[in-house]
């Protein structure tokens, strides 16, 4: 007897019910139908959720635990360890700056307009193996102006004072950035603001009362010093306001600018007869011209290099604090390499100007009240 034909709805062509083998076929067919739609509703789904319905299946614990060694990118954060050490050793060569001038013996317009030089052909060398866009903003003049009149004031008053009144009170500056802020930017001044400021003042006038006996020279020398300050402040005021620009370009640009500027100065002066021709002589000993050379690179090129990358690391607060390292160092080598000793009143006026400073920096968390 020939089986009646079989149609999808599980029946005979006549009407009568399924057969075993037409319910066998009929279980098949649905099983099918369900994978051929299955299939159709992937191939209208996207890729990455195709292929994650396709393997649905966990992965053997070998290749969920497979470790891949990656190229690590340019721009990570730095350890705070190694932010610390490169700010560190940034702030120890800054310090080295009054036994620099009072080794080598030039007068202060030939040693400020070599080491901006010098250090500016060091940072040309590092801009360019970096491979960076150079930018330019019209802030940028009023800074390589405050940068070169800076250098040369400070330059001149370490050959006119001790080293100790150079550093702190050019260590000024963050009373006139106080101002420049408040004035300028016209930013909010905070409570602590308020008191490094007040210790500022308090260090300026114990310094400039207990000098006031000295020499015509030392009392101009430390005019000049607060006068570095004052452009330390105008520098750092330039460099907030041009925040988004390449550092190690504003740097190369301030040494550069310094430097060029200067020599256009000694060139004029040269000119006009009011400066002698031996400005642009340079050390006759072969010792203070590696000294000269040494002066450029490691006191000035160098340490902007080293501070900029150590910031990837930590925080500007806690750079402020290590930076203060510079101004305790600095008498110190000088005492050591020229025998440059310090009076009283300078080291009392520095030491609480350092530590109102120091309170300024100090990172301190706020307490936590019902309110907040």
């Amino acid at each position: 007897m020939t089986p009646a034909p079989y149609n999808r709805a599980g029946k005979s062509g006549e009407g009568t019910g399924p057969t075993l083998g037409s319910e066998i076929h009929s279980a098949d067919d649905q099983q099918r139908d369900s994978n051929v739609s299955h299939r159709w509703r992937l191939y209208f789904r996207r890729p990455a959720e195709r292929r994650g319905a396709q393997s649905r299946e966990p992965r053997p614990p070998a290749d969920r635990f497979r470790v891949t060694r990656t190229k690590p990118k340019r721009g990570l954060v730095l350890a705070p360890t190694y932010g610390r050490l490169l700010i560190l050793s940034a702030s120890i060569l800054w310090s080295t700056s009054g036994a620099f001038v009072k080794y080598i013996g030039l007068p202060a317009a030939n040693m400020a307009m070599y080491r901006c030089l010098v250090a500016a052909t060091f940072l040309l060398v590092y801009f360019t193996l970096q491979r960076k866009r150079p930018t330019f903003h019209p802030v940028m003049i009023l800074m390589v102006l405050c940068f070169a009149t800076m250098n040369y004031t400070f330059v001149a008053s370490l050959t006119l004072t001790s080293s100790a009144n150079s550093i702190f009170l050019q260590y000024t500056a963050p009373l006139w950035m106080t101002l420049g802020s408040y004035f300028v930017l016209k930013e909010g001044v905070d409570r602590r603001t308020l008191v490094a400021v007040s210790g500022c003042l308090i260090g300026v006038f114990i310094i400039v009362a207990g000098n006031r006996e000295a020499s015509s020279n030392e009392q101009w020398g430390m005019a000049l010093g607060l006068a570095a300050g004052l452009f330390y402040a105008g520098v750092a005021l330039s460099l907030r306001f041009l925040r988004e620009h390449d550092p190690r370009w504003l740097a190369f640009l301030n040494h550069f600018g310094a430097g060029f500027s200067l020599l256009l100065v000694n060139l004029v002066g040269v000119g006009l007869g009011e400066v002698s021709p031996d400005i642009f002589s340079l050390p006759s000993e072969p010792a203070k011209m590696l000294a000269l050379l040494a002066f450029g690179v490691f006191q000035m090129g160098l340490p902007y290099v080293l501070f900029a990358r150590g910031l990837a690391g930590i925080s500007p607060q806690e750079a402020g604090i290590l930076t203060l390292i510079e101004p305790i160092l600095t008498p110190i080598w000088a005492f050591l390499i020229a025998g440059d000793i310090p009076t009283q009143p300078t080291l009392i006026g520095g030491a609480v100007l350092l530590l109102t400073l120091a309170t300024r920096y100090f990172p301190y968390r706020r307490p936590i009240t019902p309110s907040s």
